[in-house]
């Protein structure tokens, strides 16, 4: 979801109302609340629905911190493509993933996809950490030039211990 201009300005706003000068989220729901607010429409404000949505964040979550060992160390059991949040097909078992060369692929396209996110994110640290983002430009770089993915997993991998 992008912001419209209002919508930043009452951002804006409310983290200059605050004393600690932070944007804080009990404070932009606050303000949110009045059906005048450019915020309003941002927010599930039927509680049933809303209830639902926060359900669902929670499963994702749970999902997101379920860890297997595999022989390449511990990771996540379950990995979502991005294809598929897109038409709803859920979680991927890892071990799944790795088996499957197209897959693969995907993932590794996914991650080069995330690490040039992280550079436009963070492109404000780039005067500050020039080193840094060279490296990861050159990583991509690379990846790009070599185009190859690692072979597929023998096992699917076990729940590992907390």
């Amino acid at each position: 979801m992008a912001l419209n201009t209002k919508q930043q300005a009452e951002l804006d706003r409310i983290c200059r109302s605050n004393p600690t000068g932070r944007l804080q989220p009990p404070e932009v729901v606050k303000a949110a609340r009045k059906p005048t607010s450019p915020l309003h429409n941002c927010f599930t404000w039927d509680d049933t629905k809303a209830a639902h949505e926060f359900r669902l964040m929670e499963a994702r979550q749970l999902i997101e911190v379920y860890i297997v060992s595999l022989p390449e160390g511990n990771t996540r059991g379950y990995i979502s493509l991005r294809g598929d949040r897109q038409n709803g097909a859920g979680y991927l078992p890892v071990a799944d993933a790795m088996n499957s060369e197209s897959t693969r692929a995907l993932l590794v396209q996914q991650m080069s996809d995330d690490l040039r996110a992280v550079l436009r994110r963070y492109a404000y640290l780039k005067p500050i950490a020039p080193t840094l983002f060279k490296a990861i430009e050159k990583l991509l770089g690379h990846e790009a030039r070599q185009g190859t993915t690692r072979p597929a997993l023998a096992s699917r991998g076990t729940a590992a211990q907390a």
